[in-house]
């Protein structure tokens, strides 16, 4: 984690370090929560060592723990706090900060048949909007309707039981993680069993990529070639690797189970292969090494999830993307990264339709949205929201554009 700023060395000054990684995007509205959550405090009989600071003009926060020397902190009025009552705190918080609508990520989504016959791409986003996955089907859409109903449906109360952990101790953090991290690969495997057991689906399958936020932490899941990018600072990161056939360590494992990789697909004329005319297949079939479902393909496609754990840095990530393959072969992951910010920043065009005068036009830059309403704030914070909001649409129209053949679902979400 980045060096603490005043404004983080203020919450873990509170012993509440989590309470400010937990969801909190903007500092003044932080603050705004802290305060909320100390005013019981401050309106309770005080005791003699509050009085005798108040005396003294005191406007801080003293948290007790026994052993240690009191922590303090900024405050609406001088309190005591227990290790007790700040856990108590701790708790409270989390829970307004998943529930309550008004602190939620912005979150777009938005999906196309394309040029394939049927749709058998699906996405999910949680009600509490902590998680987002894409699912991408193949023989069928079966499978990846079955993931999306029941996936999140095993997980989630899971993390709801930790929710409930009010531990501040670093050793509990720590713990807490790597846990989530076997719920994220547990649920994903039991899943997988369920749908390997239906005679009715051996022919189907499906890739998965789910992006979780929890606490300090962005958490991903995959099985496939679905992929989840954030962008820090403007660089792309990829949070999670495309289980391609020819990837070594997946070609590896096929071929020692005897299983072939093999192009299928143009060649120029030395032989080497095109891309992206063309995939590497497992014996001329699948063009993913892992996938959940496809019984008739193991064990040379595994079902096995991959997961990672990244600390967010608050102040450098901007926005995480989630999609499938249909936008990844027409799209790098720094141009997706690239074409939303040039969208959010007016590079591409401003994407807000114009109607005066029966004229709709797709391309007003940014800046001339700000010049014409620079005495209103609210239109300009409103133009942003809508390209926030818009902005999935965007990059399935962009995939389309590019010549991508295949479904294409996309969701962003806004870290800030």
């Amino acid at each position: 984690m980045a060096a603490a700023t005043d404004d983080t060395t203020k919450c873990e000054a509170l012993g509440c370090e989590e309470m400010y990684l937990h969801g909190f995007f903007d500092l003044q509205q932080r603050d705004e929560d802290v305060a909320l959550l100390l005013a019981p405090h401050a309106a309770r009989p005080q005791r003699k060592e509050d009085e005798d600071e108040n005396k003294k003009g005191s406007t801080t926060t003293e948290v007790q723990d026994a052993g240690n020397k009191p922590i303090v902190a900024p405050g609406a009025a001088s309190v005591s706090l227990t290790m007790d009552e700040l856990a108590a705190m701790r708790k409270a918080l989390r829970k307004r900060k998943t529930t309550s609508g008004k602190d939620r990520f912005i979150i777009s989504s938005a999906a196309v048949r394309g040029d394939r016959a049927t749709m058998e791409d699906t996405s999910f986003v949680s009600d509490c909007k902590r998680f987002a996955a894409v699912f991408d089907g193949h023989g069928g859409a079966a499978v990846a309707q079955y993931l999306r109903k029941n996936y999140f449906a095993l997980l989630g109360p899971e993390l709801a039981k930790l929710d409930e952990d009010e531990s501040l101790e670093l050793d509990a953090r720590k713990k807490r993680r790597l846990h989530i991290q076997s719920l994220l690969k547990t649920s994903m495997e039991k899943i997988d069993a369920e749908i390997t057991q239906k005679n009715e689906w051996k022919y189907i399958g499906s890739t998965a990529t789910g992006v979780l936020l929890y606490d300090d932490v962005i958490y991903s899941v995959n099985v496939g070639d679905c992929r989840a990018v954030l962008s820090r600072s403007g660089d792309a990161v990829e949070l999670t690797r495309d289980h391609k056939p020819n990837d070594p360590s997946e070609q590896s494992r096929i071929e020692s189970l005897g299983g072939r990789v093999k192009w299928h697909g143009y060649v120029d004329a030395q032989g080497d292969p095109i891309e992206p005319y063309g995939a590497y297949r497992i014996n001329g079939n699948l063009a993913v090494a892992r996938a959940i479902g496809d019984r008739d393909l193991r064990p040379f496609v595994t079902g096995e999830p991959e997961v990672k754990a990244f600390p967010r840095d608050m102040s450098k990530d901007e926005f995480i993307v989630i999609a499938s393959d249909g936008l990844w072969d027409v799209f790098t992951s720094d141009e997706v990264v690239t074409f939303v910010k040039d969208v959010m920043s007016g590079e591409v065009g401003g994407r807000e339709s114009w109607r005066s005068g029966g004229h709709s036009d797709t391309r007003v830059p940014i800046f001339e949205w700000s010049q014409q309403y620079k005495s209103d704030r609210s239109m300009i914070k409103a133009a942003r929201k809508r390209r926030q909001m818009q902005i999935a649409t965007y990059l399935v129209q962009e995939a389309l554009y590019r010549g991508t053949s295949d479904n294409v679902s996309v969701i962003v979400v806004w870290l800030r």
